[in-house]
């Protein structure tokens, strides 16, 4: 089958399969760009590279993210390798990079960054790369996790020296104050972890998504904890879920924190809370 029939044997196998996701698969499947699939409809592929990409197409078909087939997700413009141990990135946590920027314009600012909860390290490596004189740590309870964090900061920070990763539950194994601690924690609950869009359920590690009955689980380990660990002037950032911006404030207050800035995700909802500890 050359290039034209394969995409048409696509479309015909689920009409559901949109063609940018067959290009990109086909592209990658040949390990070229998508311009070479325009440029050259006759090219009749091999064999295993045929099987390779009708067993994708299956995938797809059957509800597989693309990124899982790729096993690479865009973040924040950067290419991040996932794994069965890593939360898939969202765009909505971008807003949490987003919130950093905004309490601390200054880009040369010497940060230390504390990341809990780091799977892919796309949180921590993406505001690495917007704070070239920052370091930084990432922790996370799943060493396969840290595995795709190290490949990600290898591949996408030009020193990779400036961040390190540890193999922690939560605070446990940190050491040191910093100047922000961010984190995209488990925060669902374990009746709405049931109902999961099954592109989810199905391919995102449970641990990354369930933050206990009521999904408050997390925030109040963390929030409980973190006061040691944060420098004077330095934020606390965190992902939350919908409806969650009056119980997780709460939680801040209990432990003498200051909510400082509510940012929203790309729908418009309350996605991360940024806090500061009470003077």
């Amino acid at each position: 089958m050359n290039l034209s029939e394969v995409l048409q044997w696509a479309r015909a196998y689920d009409a559901s399969v949109s063609l940018p996701a067959i290009r990109i698969l086909l592209a990658r499947t040949l390990n070229q760009s998508p311009l070479f699939l325009l440029k050259n409809p006759s090219y009749v592929l091999q064999a295993e590279n045929l099987k390779a990409f009708q067993g994708a197409i299956k995938k797809l078909s059957e509800g597989m993210p693309l990124s899982r087939i790729l096993g690479e997700r865009e973040f924040w413009s950067l290419p991040f390798k996932l794994n069965e141990s890593t939360l898939d990135p969202r765009p909505d946590s971008e807003c949490l990079v987003e919130a950093v920027m905004h309490q601390i314009p200054d880009s040369t600012s010497p940060l230390r960054i504390l990341d809990l909860g780091t799977g892919t390290g796309c949180l921590l490596i993406s505001l690495l790369s917007e704070y070239p004189k920052a370091v930084g740590i990432g922790v996370d309870q799943s060493a396969q996790a840290l595995d795709a964090a190290r490949t990600n900061a290898d591949n996408l920070l030009e020193s990779p020296k400036r961040v390190s990763f540890v193999e922690s539950n939560w605070f446990s194994e940190v050491q040191g104050t910093f100047d922000v601690i961010i984190s995209n924690p488990p925060y669902i609950s374990e009746n709405e972890y049931q109902v999961l869009d099954k592109s989810v359920k199905d391919y995102d590690p449970q641990a990354a998504l369930v933050g206990g009955e009521d999904g408050l689980q997390a925030y109040q380990h963390i929030i409980q904890n973190a006061r040691p660990f944060l420098n004077p002037e330095g934020i606390l950032v965190l992902e939350i879920g919908y409806q969650q911006n009056e119980s997780v404030s709460v939680l801040l207050k209990e432990n003498s924190f200051q909510r400082v800035a509510i940012q929203k995700d790309l729908a418009g909802i309350d996605r991360c809370l940024v806090s500061k500890l009470c003077a």
